[in-house]
């Protein structure tokens, strides 16, 4: 915090000036700094306290007389506090198989700017990391890709103590059939051959339940 002041002494007498503060609720106060000139600024660190309401004193002295004036300060330390909306997922009916994707808004809450660090997690196991950069008072947004498998499943995503989750069920993927009895018929390439000047197509076929060839001969 920036302290600036300019005290005159009506007599001319050299000043010697102290910046001091207290909690509201205590009574003593710690000197900041001392032995200061009649004008100038400073740099009170904070960072150190507890948020709350203090007073912020400057003492002027000529060494006969010490005036004082004091001020109402509040300290707040502002932070990085990532806030996670629901999780939506795209499409809502989900296949075996499917590439589901999931996404969820983050949004800082704080007045720092900061990375928000995020597990995406299946079932309780971490399937995936994302990192997201926020300023102060922004919204971001993460992504999800999970190929989907049967059943029930819950998907969630946590940064730091802050979590969302979000149930899914994924039905199975339809099984083929096939009757007994209706196995497909193999055709051989055709050849053609040559045989005492005459062209002879020759054929073969093989079924599904024996070894007999057919030959068929045309002119």
């Amino acid at each position: 915090m920036d302290v600036q002041w300019s005290v005159a002494d009506a007599d001319g007498d050299l000043l010697e000036i102290d910046i001091l503060f207290r909690h509201s609720s205590n009574t003593g106060f710690t000197t900041i700094s001392s032995g200061l000139a009649p004008s100038g600024s400073l740099f009170w660190d904070t960072s150190a306290l507890d948020e709350g309401d203090y007073y912020l004193a400057i003492s002027a002295s000529d060494g006969r007389a010490t005036t004082w004036r004091n001020v109402s300060v509040s300290i707040v330390h502002p932070e990085f506090s990532v806030i996670l909306a629901s999780i939506q997922v795209i499409p809502p009916d989900l296949s075996e198989g499917d590439n589901v994707p999931f996404f969820v808004i983050v949004s800082n809450a704080g007045g720092l700017d900061g990375i928000a660090e995020l597990t995406w997690s299946v079932d309780g196991e971490v399937a995936s990391t994302a990192l997201v950069d926020l300023v102060a008072g922004a919204d971001g947004f993460s992504q999800f890709d999970w190929i989907a498998t049967s059943g029930d499943h819950t998907i969630t995503v946590s940064a730091g103590e802050t979590s969302q989750g979000v149930m899914v069920s994924v039905s199975s993927a339809p099984e083929v059939k096939v009757e007994e009895g209706l196995n497909p018929w193999f055709y051989s390439i055709p050849a053609i051959a040559a045989v005492g000047g005459i062209a002879v197509l020759l054929r073969r076929m093989r079924g599904s339940g024996g070894d007999d060839e057919d030959e068929f001969e045309w002119d």
